[in-house]
């Protein structure tokens, strides 16, 4: 049973992103509304960011706003210049080319993962929604995945839109942050949430939330699998 209370707003948009946005509209020549339906989101999605209506973007709808604006969903949160596809007017031999161990876009991104318990608990997707960089450390590393979290109820350590690097092949310990993934049934859907672990019992597992504090109880029959969010030491070598 959940003791957890209800997660905080979502903070207001960075006005950077609006901006990435636009420079791709612009790139494509496409308006907002046009965008939207290429994309196959509410034609209002970015007409209601530029109002403020809308606060930010879901990982879903932000990946398949990227794959219409023929970019990435990385380069729309990080403005990394490498990670834009050359739909501009940039020769790729005008280019200076990187380390080839920073091309190594191919560490899947498996949809969202909910900062919330109970309310707002996010299907994974079975196949990935996109592919980002390699950290150092995770060359070469199978059982490595990525996930953007939605909610805030793990701000300010995970806050809404992050993007953050897990390994299912790594024990969680009590005290790490964990992906919780749960079946409730078996012909129903995983769901997956964003937490710290604050206990492995028998029967149940305490899991806790920053934004507000709270602790749930979990069922560990329902639990199908708990793995761990990595560090940046993790990610880097440290």
């Amino acid at each position: 049973m959940s003791r957890a209370t209800k997660a905080g707003n979502i903070p207001h948009m960075k006005p950077e992103l609006l901006a990435r946005i636009d420079e791709r509209l612009k790139a494509l020549n496409l308006s907002d509304n046009a965008a939207c339906e290429k994309a196959g989101i509410n034609r209002d999605t970015i007409r209601d960011l530029r109002r403020g209506k809308r606060q930010s973007l879901t990982g879903v709808t932000l990946v398949k706003l990227a794959e219409a604006l023929e970019t990435t969903a990385s380069w729309l949160l990080e403005n990394d210049q490498q990670t834009a596809v050359l739909a501009s007017n940039v020769r790729p031999a005008d280019v200076e080319p990187p380390n080839i161990r920073e091309l190594l876009r191919d560490l899947p991104v498996y949809g969202t993962t909910a900062g919330s318990h109970k309310k707002g608990s996010v299907q994974i997707s079975s196949d990935p929604v996109d592919y980002v960089r390699r950290p150092p450390a995770l060359i070469g590393v199978k059982n490595a995945y990525s996930l953007f979290v939605e909610g805030e109820s793990m701000a300010p350590r995970h806050c809404h839109g992050d993007l953050i690097f897990v390994r299912a092949d790594r024990k969680a310990r009590v005290g790490d942050d964990v992906v919780v993934i749960l079946q409730n049934g078996e012909h129903e859907d995983r769901e997956s949430f964003i937490a710290k672990l604050l206990k492995l019992g028998a029967d149940e597992i305490i899991i806790g939330k920053l934004n507000p504090a709270a602790e749930i109880v979990l069922d560990r029959t329902k639990v199908h699998a708990i793995h761990r969010v990595l560090t940046m030491a993790d990610l880097f070598g440290v």
